[in-house]
């Protein structure tokens, strides 16, 4: 809402009442934050961190401020520090896959994104974000893990058109690679994909006049 004066009155009524408070002290620090004081509010975690090391809560909000800032690779840096204490953290894995996405750096977010299909082995969306990764690195051997990954992701949620749309793609860029000519298995299974794919999205869009036409177009053309 931005109300920052009745915030920080709060603030101040907080921090009378408890005044050694960590709680009070990290909302002193999203007051600033707010206010996009930055350098007195990294000051101020930076503070409570040489006390509390292991405060986890302080240390997000640094990356935080960090993404603010636009500095992404201090960013990084700094859930790396979190991720060698808090291994498990699935929250600091998916924000580190996240930027080095935003780096185009591949082949290490498909890292982060491989100890998220680890943790949580059922949920589709990291098996989703995982063969999108796959697909933007466009070797042969990231094209084959991604199909298999949007392909467990449609077992998982049959629903998902974002990974229907992303294993046709997948297959139709393999099924045109020169590397894969003359492997007839691999064509065959290609093949067969494609033309599921192909009727799963026409069967999607068929009620749908004007959608079923683009979908046409776009199992004609590939775009």
């Amino acid at each position: 809402m931005g109300d920052h004066h009745t915030a920080e009155a709060c603030y101040k009524a907080l921090h009378h009442k408890f005044p050694g408070s960590t709680r009070v002290k990290r909302l002193e620090g999203l007051l600033l934050e707010a206010k996009e004081e930055y350098d007195d509010a990294l000051a101020l975690y930076t503070d409570i961190l040489e006390k509390e090391p292991t405060n986890l809560l302080i240390a997000k909000r640094r990356v935080t401020i960090q993404k603010a800032r636009g500095e992404t690779v201090a960013a990084i840096t700094e859930l790396i520090k979190i991720l060698e204490i808090y291994m498990t953290d699935i929250e600091s894995w998916n924000e580190l896959a996240d930027l080095y996405i935003s780096e185009h750096s591949y082949e290490k977010a498909a890292f982060c994104l491989e100890e998220l299909i680890l943790a949580n082995p059922h949920n589709y969306l990291n098996h989703q974000r995982y063969a999108e990764v796959c697909y933007s690195q466009g070797t042969v051997d990231s094209l084959n893990a991604s199909r298999k990954h949007f392909s467990t992701a449609l077992k998982l949620n049959p629903g998902s058109l974002r990974s229907l749309y992303g294993l046709h793609q997948t297959v139709l860029h393999l099924s045109t690679n020169p590397k894969l000519k003359g492997k007839r298995e691999e064509k065959v299974k290609n093949e067969d994909i494609l033309s599921w794919t192909s009727s799963q999205l026409q069967h999607k869009y068929q009620d749908i006049h004007r959608c079923s036409k683009i979908v046409e177009q776009y199992l004609k053309t590939g775009k």
